[in-house]
């Protein structure tokens, strides 16, 4: 099951809907006529899914971190007040 760059190309076109007229006929084509390179199309999507999801995780980790260390650190304790002051229910726009 070796995959060529231009393949590996053509098919990330076709997940990220970057192929159009000719080119996206061709790999429907394709993909109609090729069980394997189906599989291929399925592998790639489902990498891209976890690569993003990783990305979301790695994230949601950074943020919980600079949070707890802007709100729980003493040293922040200026910035900490100048937000609530900024969001109290006493502040009227």
């Amino acid at each position: 099951m070796k995959t060529s760059w231009l393949e590996t190309k053509q098919l990330e076109d076709r997940i990220f809907r970057k192929d159009t007229g000719a080119d996206a006929l061709m790999m429907d084509v394709k993909l109609y006529l090729s069980e394997d390179l189906r599989q291929k199309l399925a592998a790639q999507k489902d990498a891209y899914g976890y690569i993003q999801a990783y990305g979301r995780k790695k994230l949601k980790t950074e943020i919980a971190s600079v949070h707890h260390k802007l709100f729980h650190e003493e040293k922040h304790n200026n910035f900490r007040k100048r937000i609530r002051k900024i969001f109290s229910a006493n502040n009227k726009i």
